[in-house]
């Protein structure tokens, strides 16, 4: 009986306590479906939806050079099964403290500097 309660605690805690990349499951990862196999299936008129959206957003950006724009339609297109697959990534990098602090209680915006504005890259299997 002891073996198996040190099992369990050690499977329990094994989950819970982050590990050397500081992941780690919440406390009840146990209840989650995910955890157990069970996935979330987007449907196929959620992810049409998704597409169409970003491909009208990416027509409406006329300061693309034509192989930013190419390399995104190559993204968004469904005709290839890519191993890597990176759509529309954005970083955003927040100004010093008491700037974006001043901006924020003086409504002037936001300080934050984008470093990459909605990239896009697919990489096909073999090509890494």
């Amino acid at each position: 009986m002891d073996v198996f309660v040190f099992w369990i605690l050690a499977w329990y805690l094994d989950n819970v306590i982050p590990d050397a990349f500081g992941a780690r499951q919440p406390f009840y990862f146990f209840l989650l479906p995910q955890y157990w196999g069970f996935k979330h299936n987007v449907s196929k008129t959620e992810q049409d939806n998704w597409l169409d959206q970003n491909q009208k957003s990416s027509e409406n950006n006329s300061e693309e050079d034509d192989d930013v724009s190419a390399e995104r339609k190559k993204a968004l297109s469904n005709t290839i099964w890519p191993a890597v697959k990176v759509v529309n990534l954005r970083k955003e990098y927040n100004g010093p403290l008491l700037s974006s602090l001043k901006n924020r209680f003086l409504n002037k915006g936001s300080s934050s500097k984008a470093a990459v504005k909605n990239s896009s890259i697919t990489f096909a299997e073999g090509e890494l």
